[in-house]
């Protein structure tokens, strides 16, 4: 379940939700049905931090309209009907006639320090810099079954530092991340405790999850159990990563969240290290 900045309103923001690109000029919201709700507060960024423009669209017809083509566009809304929410996390899109290839999905729900809830914003800008359209989701518009993983040739799924306080991949996810697989499909997932919370603390499902379709296995919660030492990687040698070095990740001063204890894995059933 995904918490949000607490606040006095009585609707509550949706989370079953995404951004599909409707034309070159427009973006189409899909929303998960809330009978409370009778409009969405749309805030549009260019950047994602600072939301300079903002609409209403009609609940039944969610459409963003007179945008530039092949824009990228970070979007984050507000539920109104007898009141106002607060404001959802924040996902993307591109108004675009090019061929849709790539799905982000935003899985880090989990209301722990330096979870700013835009961290799209760096898989967002990195995606469009390589030339792929993109849509997004929240990861309950998957459990809710508005988008299907198998439209997309590549999926893109941030899960941050979710753990086992809340869930990185539940039971229903793992139901539509296995078909998806299944039928050919290419997963990038990202997130420092998903290990942790499927293998080393999961049920025998979860387990078989990671082994047979993430393919890796946990091995210890932090390099040397030690937690808020290591933020730095390399590429091994002769693998693909190989040459690779300077791989950094984050203590919590350089704009994301303190990857406190990055999982240890090993690659098993095919999976290489």
């Amino acid at each position: 379940i995904p918490h949000y900045p607490s606040g006095t309103s009585s609707i509550f923001p949706p989370n079953a939700w995404g951004v599909l690109t409707e034309n070159e000029n427009s973006l189409r919201l899909i929303v998960h049905n809330n009978p409370e709700v009778s409009h969405y507060k749309v805030h549009l960024s260019g950047d994602g931090k600072i939301f300079t423009n903002s609409m209403i669209v009609e609940k039944n017809n969610p459409l963003i309209t007179g945008l530039q083509k092949d824009s990228l566009y970070y979007i984050r809304l507000q539920a109104i009907g007898n009141d106002t929410s607060v404001f959802t996390e924040v996902l993307a899109g591109i108004p675009t006639d090019r061929e849709k290839k790539t799905l982000i999905v935003n899985g880090f729900d989990r209301p722990v320090a330096g979870n700013t809830y835009d961290f799209i914003r760096m898989h967002a800008s990195a995606i469009n810099n390589y030339g792929f359209h993109f849509e997004s989701a929240s990861n309950e518009a998957i459990i809710y079954g508005l988008i299907n993983l198998n439209d997309y040739d590549i999926v893109d799924w941030i899960l941050g530092t979710e753990s086992t306080a809340d869930e990185t991949f539940s039971s229903v996810e793992q139901t539509r991340v296995i078909e998806y697989l299944r039928n050919g499909g290419c997963l990038f997932v990202s997130g420092s405790e998903i290990a942790w919370d499927l293998d080393n603390r999961g049920s025998e499902s979860d387990k078989q999850f990671i082994w047979n379709y993430l393919k890796s296995a946990y091995v210890a919660d932090a390099p040397n159990n030690q937690s808020n030492t290591f933020y730095n990687a390399e590429g091994i040698p002769g693998e693909y990563f190989s040459g690779v070095s300077n791989i950094t990740f984050d203590n919590g001063t350089q704009g994301t969240y303190n990857v406190s204890w990055p999982d240890v894995v090993n690659g098993v059933n095919g999976g290489v290290n």
